[in-house]
């Protein structure tokens, strides 16, 4: 099928979700994907780099805009900067679904630098007893908070689950 045939189509693919990884590194209660707990390190199952380029050459032709990550924890993919200097380097706008815990100033900026990136970091309540109660892991929400703010530092939209920014993570 030729471009101009994949553009009149009356309803293009303009957004793949990629779950890179079923590991991550918090123990949610709510998660419906059940990923494999991984409390520190890269992941051991994910999703190939030559695989994932496939996918995108493969759907570039069909209407692709968006390219979301998310998984398990995406951020364990032990390619996963490669992965953002691929996206930095294409068209695509760039969406990740995180739980911030492994955001820091390097990888910040490195998603900052891709076409028009948007990051959800998760957020399940107002104070650290609620949402590490949710998210199962000590230390969790200060480390959600600090990556909304080296995230917003960076200059990438961001999102909490619940539109929580950095300044309401801090109790008053």
């Amino acid at each position: 099928m030729s471009d101009q045939e994949c553009a009149a189509q009356p309803h293009p693919l303009s957004t793949l979700y990629f779950y890179l990884t079923p590991e991550c590194n918090l123990a949610c209660r709510h998660c419906w994907i059940s990923p494999k707990y991984k409390n520190a390190g890269v992941a051991g199952e994910y999703l190939p780099l030559d695989l994932f380029l496939s996918i995108i050459e493969q759907a570039a032709p069909l209407g692709l805009t968006t390219v979301k990550l998310t998984g398990g924890e995406p951020l364990l993919h032990p390619q996963f900067d490669e992965i953002l200097e691929y996206m930095r380097k294409s068209d695509y706008r760039l969406t990740i679904e995180t739980n911030g815990t492994l955001i820091n100033g390097e990888n910040a900026a490195l998603i900052a630098s891709c076409n028009r990136s948007f990051v959800s970091v998760s957020l399940d309540g107002i104070d650290p007893e609620t949402h590490e109660w949710v998210r199962g892991v000590p230390g969790c929400f200060d480390a959600s908070c600090r990556a909304v703010e080296v995230l917003g530092g960076g200059r990438a939209e961001t999102a909490g689950d619940h539109e929580c920014d950095a300044a309401q993570c801090r109790p008053g």
